[in-house]
């Protein structure tokens, strides 16, 4: 049985490009391929194509400009969007709607030739969560080689990945950036909280605190503030903006996989980004409650038209550009 997804589905904004070879997205019609999965029901004609309104139309969106517009697939007229809801939510749902953000980076990976590439922000070590996998080779669903960088601000962590990456930083696959990445800097530098490794370094208990790291004055940095004393350290790192991270690393224009770990700053991260210049196929999060901007995010991603997914209560939601989703139902832009 399928997991529950929430998908908010929008128009396809266009965008500019940075170099010659990349192709922006313009408003433009999708259409089914010539053999549909049978879930779909009666196939369409390539000739019967259709545009996506601008609206939150499969199930359900947190994103307010989507929800403002009040597109809803279950009362439209439009037929072929229903098939499109049938899909991925129907009695015969198709596999996509269940697929882990495991299984996404699995299809992705599969899609062309050559290597791929993962922009991370925040992480620690060997403890990388699915990005470890893929850029060490240890994935073995992974056929093509990955290359990346990792921004990480709290210094310590940053030697625990020179560390976990000691083959690919010599080989030149993955660069490590010791800064703080927002959407704004107002200075050169900012006051950063971590867990004071002298603390806590000897407590396997509690070694997931060494990912926890966050700027002084955001909400969750003063909640850190709050800790015992001599269980944080306050350090002054370089603050870098999204897109200046992204350009200072050579980050390609469509990157296959962007992973944020920011301890609730993930959306002024990932609204730093210029989807003029880059596009990421998938873009993963963390899910905290108490997550800044969460609506500016969500908004922005839908006037981008990326698909917003959510496999499980309690999981980490991800964001799927459209044309990967539709190539993944069978369906092509």
């Amino acid at each position: 049985m399928a997991r529950r997804v929430v998908l908010a589905v929008a128009v396809l904004l266009g965008c500019g490009m940075l170099m010659s070879a990349f192709v922006p997205f313009s408003p433009m019609a999708i259409r089914p391929a010539d053999q549909q999965p049978a879930a779909l029901g009666t196939a369409m004609t390539p000739d019967d194509r259709i545009v996506l309104p601008s609206g939150c139309c499969i199930l359900h969106c947190d994103s307010n400009v989507a929800i403002a517009e009040g597109q809803n697939c279950s009362s439209s007229n439009n037929q072929s969007l229903k098939m499109l809801s049938y899909t991925l939510h129907g009695s015969n749902a198709h596999r996509v709607a269940g697929w882990s953000i495991k299984e996404w980076l699995k299809f992705i990976g599969s899609l062309g030739v050559g290597a791929k590439f993962v922009f991370q922000v925040g992480s620690f070590g060997a403890f990388l969560d699915e990005v470890l996998p893929l850029l060490k080779g240890m994935d073995p669903y992974q056929a093509q080689q990955w290359q990346g960088v990792n921004a990480e601000a709290n210094r310590y962590n940053v030697d625990k990945l020179k560390e976990a990456y000691v083959e690919q930083l010599s080989a030149g696959t993955l660069r490590i950036i010791n800064t703080a990445v927002t959407d704004v800097c107002h200075a050169s530098t900012l006051k950063f909280v971590v867990p004071s490794p002298a603390f806590w370094e000897g407590s396997d208990k509690f070694k997931w605190k060494f990912g926890t790291g966050t700027i002084k004055d955001s909400e969750n940095g003063q909640k850190m503030q709050t800790w015992g004393e001599g269980q944080l350290e306050e350090l002054e790192v370089p603050c870098g903006t999204t897109d200046y991270v992204m350009r200072l690393g050579n980050v390609r224009e469509s990157p296959e996989f962007v992973q944020v770990d920011a301890e609730s700053h993930d959306a002024h991260i990932l609204t730093g980004i210029d989807f003029t210049k880059f596009s990421p196929k998938l873009i993963r999060w963390e899910s905290l409650p108490n997550m800044e901007k969460k609506n500016t995010l969500l908004d922005k991603l839908y006037s981008h038209g990326y698909v917003t997914i959510k496999t499980d209560v309690g999981a980490d939601p991800f964001a799927v550009r459209p044309d990967v989703l539709f190539a993944a139902v069978g369906m092509t832009v």
